[in-house]
């Protein structure tokens, strides 16, 4: 009885870990899409939500950052 709730566990710990790693892959593909080309940041439009809170917050943190990032740019003059 002893190795079947062993068995039984383990394998619902592996479901649960291999589901959690499923929906961090869907958070972390853009932003490593991201790194690779680093010549545009809107890929962070592009992060799904809903993964959990931390990587909601981590999201409207880059989101905020890009956005002052831009305004800032437009507001500075060209320089030729």
């Amino acid at each position: 009885m002893f190795f079947y709730c062993l068995i039984l566990s383990s394998i619902l710990l592996g479901l649960l870990i291999v589901i959690d790693y499923s929906k961090k892959k869907k958070f972390y593909e853009p932003i490593n899409y991201g790194m690779e080309r680093e010549e545009n940041l809107e890929y962070i439009f592009n992060i799904p939500e809903n993964i959990s809170k931390e990587h909601d917050f981590f999201k409207e943190v880059l989101t905020r950052n890009y956005l002052i990032y831009m305004s800032i740019l437009e507001k500075k003059p060209k320089e030729i």
